[in-house]
């Protein structure tokens, strides 16, 4: 059953009326036990921020689950107002201990479903300490199917595929899906305006509108350092205030520039270079010149990711992870697992200021390639790098 929660009211049941994020947080692994789909409706101020309900750090973690869907209310609306629309557009059930009295004129015959005491969609609960207690008398009513409103427009462009990201490793998806999980929890990778310019640079398709870009930002600063946040927590922690999306873009170049020729300002990567593609050349010397200036790019790039290596190293920017790597040294015959993580989008931005390559659109392949040819960058002693992996913001290298 589609359930929306009331989010202020359950927080804000018991003696403690300031509210309290480990209620609703009760509430949501119970109902979720119960195999419901869970809809709760909280003003976006009381979720993230300095008037934020104690004890809510917890959300960004939840929004993983596929059967939690948190709504925001925005800022001076009526929380009451969303949570009865929503549960009347999904033919759902509310839980809430608010009667929901003053809604009755305006919804008409829905008000004998969720308002006054004898209502029919409405359930009711108590919080026992930590423990969230639904109405044992409450019926959970028949589920009725959603009518879903057909698109306005039909859209029959095809969608343009974009080529995947690196990231390969051992374990199954299951694991990978754990350690992201784990990382979350353990690492915190704060914003600044050079990471989302990098971020904008790694995932983004350029060229593309200023209003796009600002409206997949969030997506995009996501997939490059692993936290989720919405549009204004970028403005906040990233410093650009209430400057325009046009004026913060702006301020990237060279990196990025504004064409303003037009109808929309497009954003558009400033120091990209044209790919010569040398297609008009067709003869065999043209080919073999071909040739070579695709093996000079290939030890170009090596030479580059290489430099990259040294450079964070000798920034500091690195964590070794090496059982026994001490003893590695003086006994060269014991096989000793060292790993070296680096900061992947750091590692992006520096090799694409070198060379105008996108590590991130670079294919599995292609990358393991470029890191296999490149020797073990810490210290002098022999080694390669044998295999990668990339979690979130974090790129772990293995030496062999």
């Amino acid at each position: 059953m589609n359930l929306v929660l009331d989010g202020a009211n359950i927080a804000r049941q018991g003696v403690d009326s300031s509210g309290n994020g480990t209620q609703l947080r009760a509430a949501l692994d119970r109902l979720l036990a119960d195999g419901h789909t869970v809809y709760p409706v909280i003003a976006q101020f009381r979720m993230s921020g300095k008037r934020a309900f104690p004890n809510m750090e917890w959300v960004n973690e939840y929004r993983e689950h596929q059967s939690v869907h948190f709504v925001q209310s925005p800022s001076g609306t009526d929380d009451d107002a969303f949570i009865l629309d929503l549960a009347i557009q999904i033919k759902g059930v509310i839980v809430s201990n608010d009667l929901f009295r003053d809604h009755k004129e305006r919804l008409g015959k829905d008000s004998a479903r969720y308002c006054g005491s004898k209502a029919t969609h409405r359930m009711m609960y108590s919080i026992a300490g930590e423990l969230f207690l639904p109405d044992p008398k409450f019926k959970m009513p028949v589920e009725e199917a959603v009518e879903v409103q057909p698109p306005a427009v039909e859209v029959t462009a095809p969608v343009k595929e974009k080529k995947g990201s690196p990231k390969q490793g051992s374990g199954s998806s299951k694991s990978r899906s754990s350690n992201r999980q784990s990382s979350k929890t353990n690492r915190s990778h704060r914003i600044s305006s050079a990471s989302v310019r990098s971020s904008i640079l790694q995932h983004g398709d350029l060229p593309m509108s200023v209003q796009k870009l600002s409206t997949y930002l969030p997506k995009m600063i996501e997939k490059a350092t692993g936290r989720k946040m919405s549009k204004a927590e970028i403005r906040s922690e990233a410093g650009f205030g209430n400057r325009s999306w046009i004026e913060i873009f702006s301020g990237m170049s060279p990196e990025l520039v504004i064409d303003r020729s037009g109808e929309a300002p497009m954003v558009k990567a400033g120091t990209m270079k044209a790919k010569k593609s040398g297609s008009s050349n067709r003869n065999r010397g043209g080919n073999r010149k071909s040739a070579g200036d695709s093996e000079s790019a290939r030890v170009r790039n090596q030479d580059a990711l290489s430099i990259v290596f040294k450079e964070i190293i000798e920034d500091g920017r690195y964590r070794l992870d090496s059982k026994g790597g001490l003893m590695s040294r003086f006994l060269p015959w014991m096989k000793v697992e060292e790993r070296m993580i680096l900061s992947w989008s750091y590692v992006c931005q520096k090799y694409l200021k070198r060379t105008n390559v996108r590590l991130a659109r670079m294919n599995s392949a292609d990358f393991f390639e470029l890191l296999s040819s490149i020797p073990w960058p810490l210290g002098n002693e022999s080694g390669k790098i044998i295999r990668h992996h990339i979690d979130e913001n974090e790129l772990i290298l293995w030496r062999g």
